[in-house]
């Protein structure tokens, strides 16, 4: 929905409400979610739904999404999240295996095509070239990284992205967010702006 050619890459539709469309499928029966989306894409293609912004493409990564009023001050602050390596996200429904009668060759299939994930130790040495190219494909300018307090696996990783972005130009932020803080976030709105006047 949020891939190249889908209402959200094209900017019918804000990344937040993307997000919190995504993150409220997560606790609906799987039926009812799929009206949910359904009646988004009628919505993006008539125009109803706020569109995303014409700012500086950046791609957004991190375990969980970022929370609803981060997602906003990111919009606010003239970016536009023209892609995402959230696991929650587009780690988890990038690869979908074909049907099978076999639970058994559907999950074997599933793991082995999976989406690099660092929470998916073999995985792992596939992510950086995914991730790149991810960034290339988007023309996004910077990667904000929204971080998991205790969170090792990204963590780990992260400052040997940082490193090989920055040959290629990219700008990275890293934010640090606990499971509690969706109403603290206003104090990284300097940060967030700061950064998209770093990569304008």
């Amino acid at each position: 929905m949020f891939e190249d050619g889908s209402a959200g890459c094209r900017g019918k539709m804000s990344y937040a409400h993307f997000s919190r469309l995504i993150r409220d499928g997560y606790l609906m029966a799987p039926e009812d979610h799929l009206s949910e989306l359904e009646n988004a894409l009628r919505q993006s293609e008539s125009g109803t739904l706020k569109k995303s912004s014409d700012g500086r493409r950046i791609i957004v990564s991190g375990i969980f999404p970022p929370p609803d009023a981060l997602c906003t001050i990111i919009e606010e602050a003239g970016m536009r999240v023209s892609g995402n390596d959230v696991a929650t996200q587009a780690r988890s429904y990038s690869y979908i295996p074909q049907e099978t009668d076999d639970p058994v060759a559907y999950y074997a299939d599933f793991y082995q095509n999976h989406h690099p994930c660092t929470t998916l130790l073999y995985s792992s040495d596939k992510r950086l070239k995914m991730l790149t190219e991810l960034i290339e494909k988007r023309k996004a300018r910077g990667l904000i990284f929204i971080g998991e307090k205790f969170c090792e696996y990204e963590y780990l990783e992260f400052p040997f992205v940082i490193k090989t972005l920055e040959q290629k130009n990219i700008a990275t932020l890293q934010l640090e967010i606990a499971a509690d803080d969706d109403d603290n976030v206003e104090a990284l709105r300097t940060r967030v702006e700061t950064f998209s006047e770093l990569i304008r």
